[in-house]
Formats: C-alpha cells, sequence, structure tokens
C-alpha cells in the first residue's frame, strides 16, 4: 500500500462521469489532503441556455462518481456530496465532497461489496510490539590487529503473520510487512505492521465504515489516544477466492477523523494503557467482548469517546456526558430500568463496583453519591441548590476534578468489562495521566 492518509498527493487531473454515462465525461481534479475528505473539482465547457442553465446550477449529489485518472487507472468516488458551484453560458465548474475515493476499480452502486481491509493505524506499530526484521549482526575482522566491521546483517522474520483467529471473521491476522530504501549515502529498513480482516460475508461502504471507526475506538482506548487510520485497504475477488492474499486490493482514501498530521510513532508500550503482549493470550475473546458491547454498551461508549477527544466542550458538559455513561454502565449491568432514583443507584454501584485502590482516591462514598447526584441536577437543570449555595455542587476547578474522578470510573470499567488484566487496568488513574492545575497567588 502506498496511499497514506497523513500525506497531500499531488493533484489527480482526470476524467469523471455518472455511471451508464461513460460517453459523456467530464474533465476534473480530485484533490486529496491530508486530514480531508477527497475534492472533486470537475469542469464543463459547452453552451448552457434554459433550462441547460439551471439545471446546472442545481447539479444533486450523487451516490457514485466513476472515473479514471491521468494512468488510465479506474477510480470510483462514493457517497459524493454537491458543493460550490460556478456557471456561465459556455461552461460551469462544480465540487463535490466525497466520503471515500477508491482506486482501482469502477464499482456499482449495487455492488459496493468487500470481503476484507487491510487497515494500518496510528500508533499500530508500538501497539503490537513486532517486526519483520530480528536483531542484527555485526560481522568483525582482524586486520592490522585492529578490529573491522566488515558486514551488518539484518534477518528477515521467518513467519511475517500473526493470525488471530478473531469471532466474526473467517480470516485475521496482523501482517508485518517491510521495505527498503536503498541510496548512495542512506540505506533504510522500515517495519510496518497492518491489520488484515477477512469477512465471513461480503460487507456494505457503510458496513466497512462501522467496521474501521470500531477499530480505531478500539485502539483509542488501549493507546490513550485519538487513534485515526492511516492506510486502508479494501478486498475484493471472486466468492471462491479463499485467502485475503488472493483478494484484488483497492486503495481507499477517506477523512481522518482527529488529526491531518501521523502520530508521534516515539510512544511505546508504557505509554498505553495495554498492548498486544498484555493481551495476547486473550485476545480473541477480547475482541469479542469488544464487538458484544457496541449493543449492549453502546450509550456507555458513545459518551465515553464523545469527551476522550479534544472537542471544545465545556466542564459542564463533559461532566454530563460521563454522568450518563456511568448511569448507562449501571443499566447495562443491572437491566434497571427505573428513572426514579437512578442516579443515585447508578452513583452507589460505580463507587462499589470500582478496585479498592480507586475507591481511595473518590473518598467516602455518601458523599461521593451526594456531589454526583447534587452536581447532575444543578447542570442538566440549572435550578436550586447551585454552586454558590450549596458546597456540594461543584463547578470550575472542583468540577475538573471531579470529572477526572468519574472519567477513572467510566474508563475502568470499559477495560474490566473487556477482560483486560488487572494490572493494565490500575493505570487508569495512575499519577502519569492526572491533571494538575497551578493557581496563582
Amino acid at each position: 500500500m502506498s496511499l497514506d492518509l497523513t500525506e497531500t498527493p499531488k493533484p489527480i487531473h482526470c476524467q469523471f462521469w455518472l455511471p451508464g454515462e461513460e460517453d459523456q465525461p467530464q474533465g476534473g481534479t480530485l484533490r486529496l489532503k491530508a486530514g480531508k475528505s477527497a475534492k472533486l473539482d470537475s469542469a464543463s465547457f459547452k453552451p448552457l441556455t434554459g433550462e441547460n442553465f439551471f439545471n446546472t446550477m442545481h447539479t444533486p449529489s450523487r451516490e457514485i462518481i466513476h472515473g479514471h485518472d491521468e494512468h488510465g487507472k479506474p477510480v470510483t468516488l462514493v457517497k459524493c456530496l454537491s458543493g460550490a458551484y460556478s456557471a456561465t453560458m459556455a461552461s460551469s465548474r462544480h465540487q463535490y465532497s466525497c466520503r471515500a475515493a477508491i482506486f482501482g476499480e469502477h464499482i456499482s452502486k449495487d455492488d459496493l461489496d468487500y470481503k476484507g481491509i487491510r487497515l494500518h493505524l496510528d500508533h499500530l506499530n508500538s501497539w503490537v510490539g513486532r517486526s519483520a526484521f530480528n536483531h542484527h549482526r555485526e560481522h568483525e575482522e582482524m586486520e592490522g590487529g585492529n578490529i573491522k566491521h566488515t558486514k551488518i546483517t539484518i534477518p528477515i522474520a521467518h513467519n511475517l503473520s500473526i493470525p488471530l483467529s478473531l469471532p466474526g471473521y473467517s480470516d485475521s491476522k496482523f501482517f508485518c510487512s517491510w521495505s527498503m530504501s536503498p541510496g548512495d549515502m542512506e540505506f533504510r529498513l522500515s517495519s510496518k505492521v497492518y491489520l488484515d480482516l477477512f469477512f465471513l460475508n461480503a460487507l456494505s461502504w457503510k458496513d466497512v465504515e462501522q467496521e474501521v471507526h470500531r477499530w480505531e475506538w478500539f485502539f483509542s482506548l488501549a493507546t490513550r489516544r485519538a487513534v485515526d487510520v492511516r492506510e486502508l485497504a479494501l478486498y475484493r475477488g471472486s466468492d471462491d477466492a479463499g485467502e485475503i492474499d488472493e483478494l484484488n486490493p483497492c486503495d481507499v482514501w477517506i477523512r481522518r477523523r482527529h488529526s491531518k498530521k501521523a502520530a508521534d510513532e516515539r510512544r511505546r508500550g508504557h505509554d498505553y494503557y495495554f498492548t498486544f503482549s498484555d493481551v495476547e493470550k486473550n485476545f480473541s475473546g477480547l475482541i469479542g467482548k469488544w464487538n458484544e458491547m457496541q449493543k449492549s454498551w453502546a450509550a456507555v461508549l458513545h459518551r465515553f469517546f464523545a469527551i476522550s477527544h479534544r472537542r471544545g466542550l465545556w466542564l459542564n458538559e463533559e461532566f454530563l456526558f460521563l454522568a450518563q455513561a456511568v448511569e448507562s454502565i449501571h443499566r447495562a449491568r443491572t437491566g434497571d430500568t427505573d428513572s426514579k432514583g437512578v442516579v443515585d443507584r447508578a452513583a452507589k454501584q460505580a463507587y462499589l463496583n470500582t478496585p479498592t485502590e480507586l475507591q481511595e482516591l473518590l473518598g467516602d462514598r455518601g458523599k461521593f453519591i451526594r456531589v454526583f447526584r447534587k452536581t447532575r441536577n444543578y447542570w442538566t437543570h440549572y435550578g436550586e441548590p447551585t454552586p454558590e449555595t450549596d458546597p456540594e455542587v461543584l463547578g470550575d476547578i472542583a468540577l475538573h476534578d471531579l470529572n477526572q474522578k468519574v472519567r477513572w470510573i467510566v474508563e475502568s470499567a470499559i477495560l474490566r468489562e473487556l477482560g483486560v488484566p488487572d494490572h493494565c487496568v490500575s493505570k487508569v488513574w495512575s499519577s502519569q495521566w492526572r491533571s494538575h492545575i497551578v493557581t496563582y497567588d
């Protein structure tokens, strides 16, 4: 794969047309900007009059647009939203924002089904902790009484794949690819880890998007970082194709959700809550549980990830998301549907279900429950009591401190539900992650 979503390639000058209208191509430029959706700027030079002029000014969005790049290779644009336009009596220009640009095939609207995907995500290399290369060896010889380095050997691993046997897939593995860049003054070898997933049944584009997003969430949870997909390929092929390597890969351009820049690859396992080596023995069961939680814990996960990445939320908004997550955890665990008094019950169970070490950081249980309920009620309804009239209704710095504690509860609950080892869960409230507010007299 060569399509890196953190790099901006040169604009692609192409011919584009609507499916079934190959005889009416238009010139266009496909722009792939790091961190952004693909943009198609189309141009048509022909006289426009009357109804044709009006229709051009109101070009609808398109489900699919086909094209060829300057080398004649096929391109399929998916979910093309109509945007800026301009027109004269002699020409028209139009821009589409495309959910995805798929290179390598012309795919029809009714055939957007994929057998598998290959993913490379932020931090995946260091999270998996494996490489295509084994430890290098230096070879020395004696020459004139001195030791002279004559050769360096860097063995390539005999097995570049790590089979995963994940539930819900016909094949799954981590694959360690490698590449080299020879030069006169510099010679580079690099290794990169991909996640290969082969589906039991072909997925639609919408399902593929959800699949990618689910893995972005998983690695965001594991690494405590906002993880985006960095490279994506779709695999298509006949129904009798066996292994994922036998399918035709189609490189894909999609928008990165959080950052256009590549993640800092200097981070290592001690910067993460858990790594592959921590969960390798039970990775299949852990992913099975993760997939189950997408439904049973959906409300928890959506509220947690809403505050996990930078969104410019106010402190009170962040607290309400976390408070709702606590209540959703309570409902997921107990099936409690009685809304009366649920805040107190949820806070109590949240406290009791946390490890003893975390309970000590939360403080007195009764006070925690009162503060949780009163603060939630105030920031929900803005009624009495208020932070000015009751010290157990928190705002400002005190609310920031409460947010931190409630996040520890929610995050550790998700990890424990997954089955992550306790020594990894305890990193959640480690001093490494605690915020420190500095005040000046």
